[in-house]
């Protein structure tokens, strides 16, 4: 008679990435697990957080916390080198304002993203992508006429922008918001 091999299938989805970031970083697969689940929100964001910030975190992991209910593990994934650019963009409809700018200010933000948060109801959003460096200049155009001067006013110093951009930027007093 042959030998019957009995796999488990882990009770919860996230097992088999906690198996892998306990593996990766070093720690206990139970406590990489318990982690993951949130089964103790109160102490366990900071360690959420850490493993979302740590480069050795796989994707597997960065993308699962990606979706986590606290901005500072979100804002981890974001600023993590390896979070892959899909993950990052999902950050542009983030509920947290703190969140969309900060992937405004990105390098690595997608032009696509950077079109949508030009677009943004918050000010502070639109000021960042105004004054990344990596904004496409259609983008800039546009912001160059928003209706807020702060907006304006990081487009007017972007070293990154035209020349006719900026003195665009800088003639704009009041005009439609660029979204």
């Amino acid at each position: 008679m042959g030998n019957l091999v009995v796999t488990k299938t882990p009770k919860n989805p996230t097992s088999t990435i906690a198996a892998r970031v306990a593996r990766e970083l070093g720690l206990s697969a139970s406590f990489v697990e318990k982690v993951m689940n949130e089964e103790d929100e109160e102490s366990e964001w900071g360690a959420r957080w850490a493993i979302a910030k740590n480069k050795a975190t796989p994707v597997s992991a960065l993308t699962h916390l990606a979706k986590d209910k606290e901005a500072d593990v979100r804002l981890a994934v974001l600023f993590n080198t390896n979070t892959p650019e899909e993950t990052r963009a999902q950050f542009v409809t983030d509920e947290n304002p703190t969140i969309r700018r900060e992937l405004a200010t990105s390098v690595l933000a997608w032009t696509e993203s950077l079109n949508l948060l030009a677009r943004d109801e918050n000010f502070g959003v639109r000021m960042a992508v105004g004054a990344n460096p990596k904004t496409p200049m259609e983008i800039l155009e546009k912001l160059a006429s928003d209706s807020d001067a702060g907006v304006r006013t990081a487009v007017a110093t972007n070293t990154s922008a035209t020349e006719e951009i900026r003195i665009k930027a800088r003639q704009t007093k009041t005009s439609k918001p660029a979204h």
